[in-house]
């Protein structure tokens, strides 16, 4: 960084101190987010799980006694549906949010910049 407050990006783009400080921000936000999002998800996930208890006698295994069937809630199993889906997309948001603000990207162009200056 020079004295003048100008930033020199890994790709070759000069940013002004206040505009990076900005795109940092912006780009903890968007990771937070996601893992806000997964907490909360999880979190719901958790409160809606619960296992089946059936007790039962251990001579009825034995006898001709059919066990209880266990009954699908629809309710339920939406509700689940969408918090495992919330999950999934927040675990990977978080993933992807975070890749992008350590590597310092904020757009797809830079993304695609980044990948044909980059020689492996």
């Amino acid at each position: 960084m020079s004295k003048s407050g100008v930033l020199q990006t890994p790709w070759g783009e000069t940013l002004m101190v206040p505009e990076y400080k900005h795109r940092r921000k912006v780009q903890m936000i968007k990771f937070f987010g996601s893992a806000l999002l997964t907490l909360a998800s999880a979190r719901y996930l958790q409160s809606k799980l619960k296992p089946v208890v059936i007790k039962t006698n251990p001579l009825q295994f034995y006898s001709g006694v059919r066990l209880a069937n266990v009954r699908v809630d629809n309710r339920l199993l939406c509700s689940t549906v969408g918090g495992i889906t919330g999950f999934t997309l927040g675990t990977l948001s978080m993933g992807v949010f975070g890749t992008c603000w350590h590597l310092d990207i904020s757009s797809n162009d830079e993304f695609k910049k980044m990948l044909t200056d980059t020689k492996v």
